[in-house]
């Protein structure tokens, strides 16, 4: 998995990279298609409540599911039981994302050699 670390620590990568590392490297399930409707955290474990009924427990619960995040909304919530802080604190960070494709072929004749060429990039301005 490529990645970039950022001024202030923080990490960016591909949620491709990121689903192939969480399916094939660790045991376990990743449910995909699924919508989280909320969590309880018993324990020894988490229960997961999916709004299509289903519920699935885990040891250990990855929030990597979007902007509007159900696992942020779920946790913020239990934060602040007073009800008082947004539960979908969403703002912009200062930073654009702008994806597109290049052929490699015209890739590999403009930069010859051009990492880009067998591995993922992200350039970060």
């Amino acid at each position: 998995m490529t990645s970039v670390i950022n001024q202030g620590g923080y990490t960016r990568f591909r949620r491709a990279d990121l689903q192939k590392v969480l399916s094939s490297d660790m045991k376990g399930e990743l449910h995909m298609s699924h919508r989280l409707d909320f969590y309880e955290e018993l324990d020894n474990e988490v229960v997961l409540h999916f709004q299509n009924g289903k519920t699935e427990t885990c040891d250990l619960l990855i929030g990597a599911d979007g902007i509007r995040s159900a696992v942020r909304r779920c946790f913020l919530s239990r934060q602040d039981p007073s009800g008082s802080l947004p539960l979908d604190p969403i703002f912009w960070s200062g930073e654009c994302a702008f994806r597109g494709l290049v052929e490699v072929d015209q890739l590999q004749a403009e930069f010859p050699g051009h990492r880009a060429c067998s591995e993922p990039v992200i350039v970060s301005f």
